[in-house]
């Protein structure tokens, strides 16, 4: 798959010296005056430092950062640490609940501030912001505050909408869209044609036939492409992948934490070094 080179950031006086497309989006909220728009850029782009210079931009304004968990949290917080220390975190998970200028929140543990604390906000940034929706906390806090300028953030700037048998529902196309444009809008492709990324180069190394597998939803059900993956000897097929090549390391993406354990016991049968990673380890 296509990987972010990082090649690029490095401190400048406590500050990150930001990609051309970094500065871009921050521009159209800057320079260009949008109030209420998404920055599209994919996962590896660098959110997060588009975010700190966002909050570095605005410093006559109280500004709320939302981010869905804790751990995204902790990395815009601590990227916006680099520029300055008027910031603080509100958040149960992360055991700190502290209002500053600028406060990096989860929704559920901001929402339950009173009306007259949350209307201290001048600007919401919102990581993630294909989780927002017209129903939900999200929009109740974004009408409490009714902010100068929202700004969103995220790779998929749509949401699934099976209720209305929609596979998927651009933010910006609905009745009373909370975001009404797309301010910015930075690609995988454009990653890879800048230099950022390295080339995407995909191969198949064994007919797969996907007509044997379950669908559940609007997708193929994970156990049944473990199973076939299994019928069809996938895992050895990646000894044979890594034997043939000239490259000394490899990164091998599987569907269910099964098939990494079992693929990274077929590689150490091989004499091949290996480790499984997946979400049941520390």
């Amino acid at each position: 798959c296509a990987l972010p080179i990082y090649k690029g950031f490095y401190m400048l006086q406590n500050k990150l010296q930001l990609r051309p497309y970094q500065q871009d989006a921050v521009n159209v909220f800057t320079f260009g005056g949008l109030n209420n728009g998404i920055i599209v850029c994919p996962t590896g782009a660098g959110k997060s430092i588009i975010i700190a210079e966002l909050v570095n931009s605005f410093t006559d304004s109280n500004i709320l950062v939302l981010q869905p968990s804790k751990e995204i949290l902790q990395q815009n917080y601590d990227k916006y640490c680099l520029y300055a220390s008027d910031a603080s975190i509100y958040s149960a998970s992360l055991n700190s609940k502290q209002i500053n200028r600028v406060t990096f929140a989860t929704i559920g543990s901001i929402i339950k501030l009173p009306d007259k604390t949350l209307k201290l906000f001048d600007i919401i940034i919102i990581d993630e912001c294909h989780l927002v929706s017209l129903e939900g906390q999200y929009y109740d806090l974004i009408s409490i505050i009714e902010p100068q300028k929202l700004i969103g953030l995220t790779a998929t700037p749509y949401r699934n909408n099976f209720k209305y048998s929609v596979t998927y529902e651009m933010l910006t196309r609905k009745r009373n869209p909370i975001f009404k444009t797309i301010g910015y809008k930075y690609e995988i492709a454009d990653c890879i044609k800048d230099g950022f990324w390295s080339e995407l180069k995909y191969f198949m190394p064994i007919q797969y036939d996907t007509s044997k597998l379950q669908v559940k939803g609007s997708e193929y059900s994970d156990i049944s492409i473990q199973n076939y993956n299994i019928e069809i000897e996938l895992h050895k097929n990646i000894i044979s992948i890594v034997n043939g090549s000239y490259k000394k390391h490899f990164l091998v993406f599987l569907t269910t934490i099964q098939e990494c354990i079992i693929t990274a016991e077929l590689l150490t049968e091989a004499g091949i070094s290996c480790v499984a990673i997946h979400s049941k380890l520390h």
